[in-house]
């Protein structure tokens, strides 16, 4: 609720409901506000309202345009699990030397880890299979030298690993 002493002409109000913005140009003889959105003016009860701060809204109209961007270029949140295993990130690769394959897990792996960092990701799961090991200890070694990994631990008897961030 807007107390109408407290407000300015032009003052940002948010139109609970919607979370439309708008500015304050009045209010009517019924107590009514004269909220203008956009090219329209609609009338509406102080109870109905929230006063915001210009910084407020310039927050928020950004985080409206960086979703919409995101979109627009296709963006996906980064997953919580990656399987690693060839043969569901490149089964063209599956009979290729092991030295190419693993070089394209850890660049996929890499990717990953970048990606949930943007994405500030607090906890994921790693699928790098048993094996022979050496995927999984270059994955720990990895994740050794990330700052922002508080701790991580071995899960599906030694098949995965749990990753814990800190931001």
């Amino acid at each position: 609720m807007v107390d109408k002493k407290e407000l300015w002409i032009g003052d940002l109000l948010k139109v609970i409901k919607s979370g439309k913005i708008g500015k304050f140009e009045g209010v009517k003889e019924d107590g009514r506000f004269r909220v203008r959105l956009g090219d329209k003016v609609i009338l509406i009860k102080d109870i109905y309202l929230e006063k915001i701060d210009e910084a407020t809204r310039v927050k928020k109209e950004f985080e409206i345009r960086e979703d919409v961007l995101k979109e627009k270029l296709g963006y996906k949140k980064t997953e919580q699990v990656i399987d690693l295993h060839i043969e569901k990130l490149n089964p063209n690769l599956l009979n290729s030397v092991p030295e190419r394959i693993i070089d394209f897990q850890l660049k996929t792996f890499e990717n990953y880890i970048e990606n949930a960092l943007k994405d500030r990701l607090h906890t994921f799961t790693i699928i790098h299979g048993k094996g022979t090991g050496v995927l999984k200890t270059s994955i720990q070694t990895f994740l050794n030298s990330v700052e922002e990994v508080n701790h991580f631990h071995l899960i599906n008897n030694g098949g995965a690993t749990e990753v814990f961030m800190k931001y």
